[in-house]
């Protein structure tokens, strides 16, 4: 085609769809989408190949990422005109006029720059295709250009498709197409309110000083004290170190040939991990924890050390006031969220708000006071009657009671308990010490917004423990002596996980890790054996605590954490009606020291110890 029958031109009505300069630096953002106009009696047949070209690349790049959902990321290049010079240069000498589009140039060195790391840690491109079969013989030699002169840069910074980045490029002017890629939905990066993400070059730097200071004895040995809960509050941080020794185990990094590759793979690991692994493993408690084992400390002090920093009135909560800055930071946040005063009201959850499917076991007195008869009307409705005379309950034991309790206990599971023995249990007793560490049950109010991690509309369940084990009687309880069970039921962050975390034997750990949330795992299996009667004198704080807070709220703890301190829960109404409030003793994989004993339906009497879990 001569260029006599080429001309130049601005198209002012095409829209600018170019990417949005939040995920790079490319500038010329304010280019015209400038084309060339064809007449169709000039080269109807090529133009019409490099139209369908266009067209499969994108379609075929869109469908590629719709499957592939590793990162994305863009590579550093000296020049920002190097990839539209790659390509121009090895076009044929006939085709330099016909490819005069500023429109392609722009969109080309946008999407060329776009790239994935394979498996052996070498750059693919977002925009070429597997084969070459699709790409119009003039058109080879600049395609493998461009690909070479890409495959052979470093990474520069991950490319999150934000909402105004769908689009890169303009997919036709006039009558030309051009190059052009639309982002699918699932793309689509959202931003979480409150939460700051971590940029992937921090990410990187964090991840290969890892991998630098442990080798795979050490995270091994760290990864073996907190799979057998040999250490407290273990399953908050044994995400981190399973993830990290997963890199190990599955050879993630033995098939980069080059320093180069093995960079490539570390950056690609760090982008599509989430930031509290990382952080765990640089800062705090799982980063002392691999210290301590590549020193070779022994395991009384790990424990020592370990216990300090995981004290629950310690753990991840602020040690100070906030600052003026976070208050306001919160109160912008709380906007955002819609998020209000009511939301943030708490008071005790009682025995009738306990959905049934939770419930493992439940003593039939507890379940007879909670289904009372509904309140006659009348004047005198409000007036109690004299109490009938009941059945006298046994207090002092039998000469035989006495037996059963000063033999032996039999050792026993948790979920054998659970399986063989509480179906045909009808009264079930918890040996309770002197300053046994109490656990109570709290909820938000119906229609409020959920705070914590598991909240959903049906379930705003929480959990705290009164600071320091105390005294026992304080809360109505007998020290050193039987006190009644009224329920077993899982923590409320297991619920939405029913049935499988209600049915004895559990899932195997691999089948939790696929198939629940993580904050399952995170905070850990634990049960609550409800005691009949408990009290709490002390109206509490709203205990919104930051390791069970949602990730959003992170950001502004502390000024949550003031407001919850100063705030106190509210009062049930009714509370004797409604079954009292659930509180208790909890079981998980760390206690091997509750004493139970047990009544089946037949009268006989039996003592049970827990010495493990499952």
């Amino acid at each position: 085609m001569s260029n006599k029958n080429l001309s130049l031109y601005f198209n002012p009505s095409a829209p600018a769809t170019f990417s949005s300069a939040l995920n790079d630096d490319w500038d010329d953002m304010d280019i015209p989408v400038r084309s060339v106009a064809l007449s169709t009696k000039d080269d109807p047949k090529l133009l019409e190949t490099e139209n369908t070209f266009f067209q499969q690349l994108a379609t075929l790049a869109r469908a590629r990422l719709e499957k592939d959902t590793d990162p994305i990321f863009t590579v550093a290049l000296s020049d920002k005109d190097a990839i539209w010079q790659a390509f121009f240069t090895q076009l044929p000498p006939e085709l330099a006029s016909w490819w005069s589009c500023r429109c392609c140039e722009s969109t080309l060195g946008r999407l060329a720059k776009l790239v994935q790391v394979q498996d052996d840690g070498t750059l693919r491109a977002v925009i070429w295709p597997d084969t070459e079969d699709i790409v119009p013989k003039h058109l080879l030699k600049s395609v493998r250009a461009v690909k070479k002169l890409v495959s052979e840069a470093k990474i520069e910074r991950e490319f999150r498709v934000q909402k105004n980045d769908m689009c890169i490029g303009n997919e036709t002017t006039g009558d030309f197409h051009h190059f052009f890629l639309k982002f699918r939905d699932s793309r689509l990066k959202r931003r979480t309110p409150g939460v700051v993400e971590l940029a992937t070059d921090d990410a990187t730097r964090m991840l290969t000083r890892v991998l630098d200071d442990y080798s795979i004895d050490i995270i091994r040995e760290a990864h073996r004290l907190l799979k057998g809960d040999k250490l407290h509050n273990a399953s908050h941080h044994l995400a981190a170190i399973t993830w990290l020794l997963g890199i190990h185990d599955d050879r993630l990094l033995d098939k980069a040939k080059t320093q180069e590759a093995r960079a490539n793979l570390i950056t690609r690991i760090a982008a599509a991990t989430w930031f509290q692994a990382l952080s765990q493993l640089r800062s705090g408690a799982l980063s002392t924890l691999l210290e301590d084992v590549k020193a070779g400390t022994e395991f009384g002090v790990i424990e020592r050390k370990w216990n300090a920093i995981n004290d629950p009135l310690q753990y991840l909560r602020p040690q100070a006031a906030p600052s003026a800055g976070n208050i306001a930071a919160a109160e912008r946040l709380m906007k955002e969220l819609n998020v209000t005063e009511h939301d943030m009201r708490r008071r005790q959850l009682t025995y009738s708000d306990i959905p049934d499917n939770v419930k493992i076991w439940q003593s039939r007195r507890t379940l007879d006071k909670i289904h009372t008869e509904p309140k006659a009307d009348g004047i005198f409705s409000s007036v109690v009657p004299k109490a009938g005379r009941e059945k006298e309950i046994k207090t002092t034991p039998t000469e035989f009671e006495w037996r059963i309790d000063s033999t032996p206990p039999t050792k026993i599971t948790f979920s054998r308990l659970v399986t063989d023995v509480l179906p045909t249990t009808t009264k079930l007793e918890m040996h309770v010490i002197p300053r046994a560490p109490l656990c109570f049950f709290i909820t938000g109010f119906k229609g409020t917004k959920p705070l914590m991690q598991w909240h959903s509309d049906s379930n705003l369940a929480s959990w705290y423990y009164p600071g320091r084990a105390g005294p026992v009687v304080k809360h109505n309880l007998k020290p050193d002596t039987w006190n009644e069970v009224s329920c077993l039921m899982p923590f409320p962050h297991l619920w939405d996980g029913i049935p499988a975390t209600t049915t004895f034997a559990l899932p195997s750990e691999k089948t939790v890790e696929n198939g629940f949330k993580y904050y399952h795992t995170k905070n850990g299996l634990r049960y609550l054996l409800c005691l009949k009667g408990v009290t709490q004198e002390d109206r509490r704080s709203l205990c919104l605590f930051p390791s069970l807070l949602k990730a959003e709220f992170h950001g502004v703890r502390s000024t949550i954490e003031a407001y919850s301190n100063k705030t106190n829960q509210e009062v049930v109404e009714d509370l004797e009606a409604k079954g009292g409030i659930v509180a208790g003793l909890k079981v998980d994989k760390s206690d091997y020291s509750v004493k139970l004993r047990v009544t089946d339906e037949k009268g006989g009497i039996e003592v049970y110890q827990i010495v493990l879990f499952d």
